[in-house]
């Protein structure tokens, strides 16, 4: 099974994790150029209303290209407790909000001065909960093209919500119809350790 590559994301989506289930070798891309608007730095949970986006803002000089491991937060902003309280509202009445939000409230109270630094330990955290056992690597030079039989190429491949084959149905916090492939946060807060289960391709 070839090991697989791909960039490192906000609190990823399911879909980005059935992905790394499938391999159980992960790659992390450190020296690509970090690209705007993507899950690099967002994420969607689902609240009362209507599906939330949190973003994490970041420092990036307009016109220049900076690697994704000198991309800085930009914590000026008072994003953590933002995104904290977003996710409380969200799933403060899920089934396993209580078991996992000690462990995961922690990293926003956290000075996190780098993204990269940010989304690796986030994805590192959420996987130990998951129980996956993963084996991780890192490019050491940015290549445009791998052998697909040496590298599984999936940077910038992960798809939307609602751009992916339906997920495995879950009962979710709010609404009556299922909304597909949000932040593995929905699946943890509802399913817990039942959550591997719905993580497949």
């Amino acid at each position: 099974m070839p090991t697989i590559l791909t960039e490192l994301h906000y609190f990823p989506c399911v879909a980005y994790f059935a992905q790394l289930r499938a391999s159980q070798t992960v790659c992390l891309e450190t020296c690509e150029h970090y690209t705007k608007q993507t899950y690099r730095n967002r994420c969607y949970v689902l609240g009362a209303n209507r599906i939330e986006r949190l973003t994490v803002p970041v420092l990036t000089p307009s016109g220049m290209k900076i690697p994704i491991t000198e991309v800085l937060i930009d914590n000026r902003q008072r994003w953590q407790a933002v995104h904290w309280r977003t996710i409380l509202a969200a799933y403060g009445k899920a089934p396993y909000f209580v078991h996992y939000a000690p462990l995961l409230q922690e990293v926003f109270e956290k000075p996190y001065t780098h993204l990269f630094t940010l989304n690796e330990t986030l994805i590192k955290k959420i996987c130990q909960l998951l129980q996956f056992s993963i084996h991780w690597q890192y490019t050491e030079s940015y290549q445009t093209f791998y052998e697909p039989l040496i590298l599984n190429d999936l940077r910038n491949q992960q798809p939307l919500y609602n751009e992916v084959p339906m997920l495995p149905f879950y009962r979710q916090v709010f609404g009556n119809q299922f909304i597909n492939n949000l932040s593995i946060l929905d699946l943890l807060f509802c399913k817990g350790n039942q959550a591997i289960n719905f993580i497949k391709i």
